[in-house]
Formats: C-alpha cells, structure tokens, sequence
C-alpha cells in the first residue's frame, strides 16, 4: 500500500519526451498543491454554518485533481493542464457569484486561475484568461447592478471568509513558489547551458586548433610531396632527354662513315640538341689541334690550329677538364638573317676515349647551359670519342691499305721490267753465243 501510494504522489515520466516530463512534473504539482490546500479547507467546514455549499464548491474541486492525475498518467498532459486551467476559472466564476457577488473575497481566486494559467499553459492561455476573467467580473458587476445576482449561497464573512482567503493565499503562495523555482531552475539550466556552450566553444577551439594544425601539416607534406614529385618529374624528363638525344647520337654515328662527315654530323647534332646556334670542333693531330667541323661558326673560327696549351681551347686539352667561359667585351656574335646574334656563354668540353685526347668541343649559346645539358654532353662526348677514334683508326687502316697497294702495284711494275730486263739479257747472251759458236767455227 505505501509503495502505491508513493507511486500515486510522483509525477509520470515519459523517457521520449523530456519537455513532456517537465510539463507534467509541474503541473503534478499544481494539482496536488490545490488539492492538498482544498482538503485542508474541507476539514474546517464542520466549523462552518455553510457545510453544503461549501461541499458542493470543494467536492468538483478535487474529483477535477484526481481526474487530472490519473489522466496524466496516461499521457494527457496538455489538455488536463488546459482543463485544470479552465475548470479553476469556472469554479472561481461559481464562488464569486454563489459568494454575494464582486466584492466578495472569492475574486481573488481569478487572480489565482490566471497565475495557473500562466504557470501551467502558457503566456497566451494566461492572457485569455485575463481577458475572461475581465469580461466575467464587469458581466458579474452589472448583473449585481441591476440586482439580478441570486442570494450568496456562501457567505465571506467568518470561518467561510477565512477559508476563501486562506485558499487563495495558500494557492498564490504555492504557485509564486513553483514559478520562482521554475525561474531558477531555467536560470541554473541556462547558465548550465552557457557552460556547456562556453565548454563545447573551447573544444571546437581546440578542434579547430588541431584541425588547422592537421591541415597546415598535411599541406606541409603535401607541398613536399608535390616538390618531390615535381623533381622527380623534372629529373625523368631530363634522364628521358638524355637518353633520346644519346640515342639520336648513335643514329648520327651508325654505319662506316668518313671522318668530316661524321664529325660534321656529330657537331650539328649537338649543337641542335642543345639549342646552341654555333660550335667547333678540334681533333688532335700531332700534338695540334686542328679543327675538323663548324656549325655556323666560320664566321669567328679566326683560328683554325691550337698548339696544346695554347689559349682557353689548347689549356682545356691539357687539363682535360669542361670550362664555361665568360664571353668578354666586344661579344661574339653569330650572323643571321637578323643580322649579328651575340653570345652570352661558351663552353669547351675535351673529347677523351679512355683519358686520351681525341679533341676538343666548343659550343656557343645565348643563355647559360643547364645541368641536365652538361650532363648530356659529357655523355654524349664520350661516345663521339670513341666514334671518331674508330674512324681514325679505319681512315689509318685505309690509308695503309692504300699505301701497301700502291707499293705492291709498283713492286709487280717494277718485275714487269726486270722480267723484260731478264728477257732481253737472255736473248743478247744467245745472240753472242750463237757468234761466239759461229766464230770458233771460222777458225777451226
């Protein structure tokens, strides 16, 4: 039985709905305050001369509250608010006029209707209610006017006054009480609520803090991904321009040619490949460098022979080693149809097959060379060493060949005319035989 009893005091919960919860929570208890303050004055009406009036005002009163908590419990929380709202109006409206009228105490509980209502409803439920309670009160006051207002059935005077009074007080007392907490709750509510806030603030702060972070990093390597990649690009580019312009080389070089056309060819190639609009190129002969091709550049080829040491060209074949070169004042200039083109920078790259000098490479640009551009003619120049030192040693061969043939020509003319020789002394001997022969013969 205490268990059911406690069961009946509490207020219903409804776990999906948490506003729901509130709302019946309070008006919970609104009803049990009003019933408990109605139970408070039915028990003092024993002591009063108006027993039947006052049970027929209190009796309503409380079937309304248990109705209203027993239909609370089954979810009905709005409507009974409204109902309880609207019923205490009505009651109200009953007591003032079963009490004499306007000027009875009993008016005071429209003041009570109307704080319920705005505790339990709502703002514009209270305001209606102001409104009817204002309507009621003037319709009241002009029926009493007029004496129409049936004799009061409850009299405001004495233990009955009391009673009214103690209720409304008791009523606005409890409902003052519950809107105050309820204020202060929603205040620590919403200063919780600001805590949360501020607290969720400084987390998505350092979310974002860290997001920012993460994203500053990630751009970071990101960067340095594409750098690297960007590198690695422009390295397989260079390694993939490289390889071609080598390939292109061999192409230049293949097959059994004479050495000025394949040192013609190899300088136009390079030249070409590297965008360099002039070069020369020198092999060594007899400790002299001697030059063997020209791509445009007879026009300041003033020298065509280098004594080893000789000059910028003559030192580089001595130290076997590329030099770039500051083109100094006056420049040199390479003629076009545009007229004279000046060169900002030449290099001179020796041409070694096996650290011996083959010759010497000098090349002009309009701008600097790049690193992947020394890196191919050093490449390339290895190569054309050894090309142009197989054709030196075949035009060798050929001339030996050559030479042999022609002493071989001259040996054979040469047995030609000792055989003619021979035949001519053998037929003279057998002419001065046959006299000899002929001349014993005489004398005999």
């Amino acid at each position: 039985m205490p268990e059911i009893l406690r069961r009946l005091l509490l207020p219903p919960v409804f776990a999906d709905d948490a506003e729901k919860t509130q709302q019946a929570r309070l008006l919970y208890t609104v009803v049990l305050l009003t019933s408990g303050v109605l139970l408070l004055v039915l028990l003092t009406l024993p002591f009063s001369d108006r027993v039947l009036p006052g049970l027929a005002v209190l009796i309503p009163l409380l079937a309304m509250g248990i109705v209203a908590l027993a239909l609370m419990r089954v979810g009905y929380v709005r409507p009974v608010a409204h109902a309880f709202v609207g019923f205490l109006w009505l009651a109200t409206t009953v007591v003032v006029i079963m009490s004499g009228g306007i000027s009875s105490s009993a008016t005071e509980g429209y003041i009570v209707a109307i704080a319920a209502a705005g505790l339990l409803s709502g703002i514009a439920t209270m305001a209606v209610l102001a409104g009817l309670s204002l309507m009621a009160a003037l319709v009241i006051f002009g029926i009493e006017s007029w004496g129409l207002l049936p004799a009061p059935w409850l009299t405001a005077a004495g233990l009955g006054g009391l009673s009214i009074t103690l209720i409304n007080t008791l009523l606005v007392t409890g409902l003052l009480y519950l809107a105050l907490n309820n204020l202060r709750r929603a205040l620590a509510h919403a200063h919780q609520n600001e805590q949360r806030l501020a607290d969720s603030n400084r987390e998505l702060q350092a979310i974002r803090d860290s997001l920012a972070e993460q994203v500053t990093e990630r751009t970071r390597v990101a960067e340095e991904a594409r750098t690297r990649a960007e590198t690695m690009h422009q390295a397989l580019q260079a390694q993939v321009w490289q390889v071609t312009g080598l390939a292109q080389l061999s192409d230049v070089m293949r097959g059994e040619q004479e050495l000025p056309a394949l040192t013609a060819g190899i300088l136009r190639h390079l030249c070409r490949y590297v965008e360099a609009p002039t070069g020369l190129l020198y092999l060594l002969e007899d400790e002299t460098l001697v030059l063997a091709a020209a791509y445009a550049g007879q026009g300041w080829a003033e020298q065509t022979r280098f004594r080893l040491g000789e000059g910028a060209l003559g030192q580089v074949a001595v130290e076997r080693r590329p030099r770039l070169l500051a083109v100094a004042e006056p420049p040199l200039t390479v003629i076009s149809s545009f007229g004279e083109i000046a060169l900002t920078h030449v290099v001179l790259f020796p041409l070694l097959d096996d650290e011996r000098l083959v010759g010497v490479l000098e090349l002009g640009r309009l701008a600097a060379f790049t690193d992947h551009q020394m890196q191919f003619l050093m490449q390339a120049l290895e190569r054309a060493a050894i090309a142009i030192t197989i054709a030196q040693g075949r035009a060798r061969i050929n001339a030996l060949l050559e030479e042999t043939q022609r002493q071989a020509e001259e040996l054979q003319a040469q047995e030609e005319e000792l055989r003619a020789a021979n035949e001519e002394l053998t037929a003279q001997a057998e002419s001065l035989r046959a006299l000899y022969a002929r001349a014993r013969g005489e004398e005999g």
